[in-house]
């Protein structure tokens, strides 16, 4: 579903609603001290990404898996 600012605001019962853009926002939080993971808005993940994503690399023996992936 896709709405208008005005229909959000109205949501969620805001007098205004403005958004920040992706690039204002880490500058923003980098200016009180704090850092700002980003990788929901932009995909640029701090860690490493597996390739192998499937619930059965969790049910191997730590032994047994491959690491370097």
């Amino acid at each position: 579903m896709n709405h208008s600012v005005e229909e959000i605001a109205a949501m969620v019962g805001a007098d205004s609603l403005e958004y920040l853009s992706a690039q204002a926002l880490p500058r923003l939080l980098n200016e009180h001290g704090k850092h700002f993971c980003s990788a929901c808005f932009d995909g640029n993940y701090p860690t490493k990404i597996p390739k192998k994503t499937g619930k059965d690399r969790f049910e191997q023996k730590l032994s047994d898996r491959d690491l370097s992936r």
